[in-house]
């Protein structure tokens, strides 16, 4: 449990140098601006794109940590929520999830993007 909640802070932390150090992409999921995202507009529509861009991305994983305190990392291949991760998202104990590894196309070059959200029912 100890190793878990100590993985699961410096997966924070790193994913906090990692959107500082890029050049202020920033993701949305579902279409919604900002880091809070509300659990039905993800179920409606599972998109990841590039904020503002409107830039769907290629690849990305969904990171969470469950109840057990374990961390859990799904891959989806293209710009969509697997079921799996929507499966995961419904359980109202999880409240943060971080959008890892995110990558796009933007003028013939691959940037790479990763985020953290707040969950809300």
């Amino acid at each position: 449990m100890k190793n878990s909640v100590i993985a699961f802070f410096v997966l924070m932390l790193a994913i906090s140098f990692n959107v500082q150090s890029q050049s202020g992409y920033k993701l949305q999921v579902a279409g919604q601006p900002g880091d809070t995202l509300s659990r039905a507009a993800i179920v409606a529509d599972p998109v990841v794109t590039v904020d503002k861009l409107g830039i769907p991305v290629t690849s990305f994983s969904l990171v969470y940590k469950n109840i057990n305190g374990d961390l859990i990392e799904i891959m989806s291949g293209n710009n969509l929520l697997t079921p799996g991760m929507l499966s995961a998202l419904t359980d109202i104990r999880i409240t943060i999830i971080f959008i890892d590894q995110a990558k796009f196309m933007l003028n013939g070059e691959e940037h790479e993007v990763s985020q953290k959200f707040y969950l809300k029912n």
